[in-house]
């Protein structure tokens, strides 16, 4: 063994066996430490609840012609209901609430314009 260079001399193991060269240590950089990135959320789909909102406003109009202002009320609450899930929550519901007033005095209207109709008779 006196023979040996130096490269066996320092990859001789404790038994004599002669053990694989070392490669240097190699590191994952891509995993980031555990950090994956930012989550990636879905664009908030805001035209129903912006088409409530706007439908609301027209059921205030729309409550002197009950013929109107029954439609306008009833799809803007529906609108309303559905932007509620599916985003744009804040206008969404004033739509409902805008709805809802609307659907209230245009019920009162037709409700006073028939108690008329009858008394004119």
């Amino acid at each position: 063994m006196s023979d040996m260079n130096n490269y066996e001399k320092n990859n001789e193991g404790a038994n004599g066996s002669y053990s694989q060269p070392q490669q240097p240590q190699q590191f994952n950089y891509s995993s980031g430490f555990g950090y994956t990135g930012a989550p990636v959320q879905q664009p908030q789909q805001k035209g129903k609840s912006i088409a409530a909102l706007v439908l609301g406003v027209c059921s205030l109009i729309a409550w002197f012609i009950p013929l109107f202002g029954y439609p306008v009320s009833i799809v803007g609450i529906v609108m309303g209901a559905q932007g509620v899930k599916r985003g744009g929550k804040g206008m969404a519901i004033a739509g409902i609430i805008l709805s809802a007033i609307g659907l209230i005095l245009t019920l009162i209207n037709s409700v006073l314009g028939a108690m008329l109709a009858v008394s004119a008779l």
